[in-house]
């Protein structure tokens, strides 16, 4: 059975650089959740203190956290709710060769990315619409 297909958060990090294995983080002990700019200081200290406990600490960042984190462009901020950061934080890590990726992923896993991209409009139409841009 699949490690991901049980309920439990977990956390896969591809290493295309290496052998082709992936670090598996597990055991999810904790949850941290910025949702505005004056939590960024006490969510990025409990990070450090997280890893300095020995702990793994896998983070999201939403792209609005850099408004936050740049005071000339804290005003054009949009407000969302999504979080500006989350990070989740795990007891565990283990590093997985490709066979042991495979069985965590399971057969019914599918490609993540772009695939199969088709241009909605003739290349004629958008040379057209560059030219008018430029104009």
């Amino acid at each position: 059975m699949p490690g991901f297909a049980t309920a439990a958060p977990s956390a896969l990090f591809d290493d295309n650089l290496g052998t082709g294995g992936a670090l598996h983080l597990t055991r999810c002990i904790d949850t941290l959740r910025c949702t505005a700019p004056a939590q960024i200081d006490a969510t990025f200290a409990a990070i450090e203190a997280a890893r300095a406990a020995g702990h793994w600490v896998a983070i999201a960042a939403a792209y609005e956290l850099g408004y936050a984190l740049e005071p000339c462009l804290a005003a054009l901020r949009p407000h969302t709710p999504t979080p500006l950061l989350q990070a989740w934080v795990f007891a565990d890590a283990s590093c997985l060769d490709a066979a042991g990726c495979a069985h965590l992923l399971g057969p019914e896993s599918t490609p993540a990315g772009l695939l199969d991209l088709h241009p909605a409009i003739e290349r004629a139409d958008y040379l057209a619409a560059v030219r008018q841009v430029q104009a």
